[in-house]
């Protein structure tokens, strides 16, 4: 039972604090003729309902984006790149040879 409530506490600040922060509501207080105070509650339902239409899309997005993704796709082809030749050379033992490889500049 105590968890219950805990769970309804936490869901009832949770949606006080994104509320107050995304809009859905605002808080005023304003002195009233005989020494008390007014507290205005002003909620907007309508905006509440579009930011759910809103986070409701997204995390279908979301599960869409995520479930297409998960085909393997085909590794792009290697590319060729010309250049000079490094002289190293791997032998079938798996050891390596170096083949020094000069160019003679000028004559």
């Amino acid at each position: 039972m105590r968890n219950i409530l805990a769970l309804i506490g936490a869901a009832v600040l949770v949606f006080a604090v994104l509320g107050w922060y995304f809009g859905w509501y605002q808080l005023g207080a304003e002195p009233a003729a005989d020494g008390h105070r007014n507290i205005n509650l002003n909620v907007n339902p309508q905006k509440i309902a579009n930011d759910l239409k809103k986070g409701e899309q997204k995390v279908s997005d979301i599960i869409t984006n995520e479930t297409k993704g998960t085909s393997v796709s085909p590794a792009p082809p290697e590319k060729k790149v010309q250049g000079q030749t490094t002289g190293l050379k791997e032998n079938p033992d798996g050891s390596w040879t170096i083949n020094p490889q000069f160019k003679v500049i000028g004559n």
